[in-house]
């Protein structure tokens, strides 16, 4: 995930962009996006119905599953989607559906 970058809107301002680079940089952009949106990882325990320390884990790369990712990005209100390059074109996929709250 090198490259990656995470707009973060901060109400009613504008977003301020966020990017990292390097293999693990990713780690923690889940726990930077919770900032951006003023959310403790007790917010986000308590909306995925684990512990704190599980979140924790997961923002450190602790993942057994898309699943797991997918849950965490909804509860901040997000989508998560799989992207797939092939030189000449992208394939992208979502992996969860907010409004349903479950993954796709």
């Amino acid at each position: 995930m090198d490259g990656v970058r995470i707009r973060c809107h901060t109400g009613g301002g504008r977003g301020r962009d966020q990017s990292s680079s390097g293999p693990r940089a990713h780690r923690h952009q889940l726990a930077q996006t919770r900032k951006c949106h003023g959310l403790t990882q007790w917010d986000i325990a308590d909306a995925l119905g684990v512990s704190a320390a599980r979140v924790c884990r997961i923002e450190h790369g602790e993942v057994s599953s898309f699943e797991v990712v997918a849950r965490f990005v909804e509860a901040l209100g997000g989508r998560l989607e799989l992207v797939a390059g092939f030189g000449d074109h992208t394939l992208r996929t979502p992996v969860s559906d907010p409004g349903t709250g479950t993954a796709a």
